[in-house]
């Protein structure tokens, strides 16, 4: 399977699994979310209220286009075209096919329409997303999507302790990078894990089709070569 058609099989995932999961997510936030929200908007303040701002400024479209575009000049500067090319076709894919992003945005949150929270019209972020839709979390579909698969390619060819290592960072990562959402007051939790889950099927296809170009590449038989078929 080649990376265009597994990519775009993830999309298709991510679109339908936010179609089925659109009914269990409560319109307006339900009762336990609520008190989520506020608990946490209690107990994060002041600095550590801003290091999840500027934290979540990864997320936004100026933050995914330095990230993308240090990583692909890294990448050439070391000789790895390869993973240059890909990081630049997963973030150009991302831009205009994501359900948050380019025309996915314009057919899925228009037919999703589940509004933010707005709990907290003081934060620095409300006057920006009031009166916009929040299902599902960006910031939680990048965070697999894009950045869980950056980590994908970085760690190619490591050693099992560094991949252990990377992987378990990432995931820490990516916990904080959802939680930002909910200190900002920006998400409900479960557009966040709708996000988590959303992303997660980008970064399976895109996974999926590097993995098997990758064995293709390097000469290791694959089911299709070993079958004939």
């Amino acid at each position: 399977m080649s990376v265009p058609v597994a990519t775009f099989l993830g999309f298709v995932a991510s679109f339908a699994v936010l179609y089925l999961i659109r009914p269990l997510i409560h319109p307006t936030g339900a009762g336990w979310e609520k008190t989520w929200l506020i608990d946490i908007h209690r107990w994060f303040r002041g600095d550590v209220w801003l290091f999840f701002y500027y934290l979540g400024e990864l997320g936004r479209k100026s933050g995914v286009t330095i990230v993308t575009l240090a990583g692909v000049a890294w990448w050439l500067l070391r000789g790895s075209y390869w993973k240059a090319a890909l990081l630049f076709f997963d973030a150009l894919m991302l831009y205009l096919f994501s359900p948050v992003t380019g025309l996915g945005a314009h057919w899925g949150l228009q037919v999703f329409a589940l509004p933010r929270p707005g709990l907290f019209p003081n934060h620095k972020t409300y006057p920006e997303f009031v009166g916009t839709y929040g299902y599902p979390s960006g910031h939680g579909l990048l965070a697999f999507a894009f950045y869980g698969f950056i980590v994908f390619l970085a760690l190619q060819g490591a050693p099992r302790q560094l991949r252990v290592v990377g992987w378990t960072t990432w995931a820490a990562w990516a916990a904080a990078f959802g939680f930002s959402r909910l200190v900002l007051g920006d998400h409900w939790p479960t557009q966040v894990l709708a996000g988590y889950v959303s992303g997660a099927c980008i970064l399976a296809g895109m996974v999926v089709g590097t993995t098997q170009w990758l064995q293709t590449r390097n000469g290791v038989p694959t089911v299709k070569t070993l079958t004939g078929r």
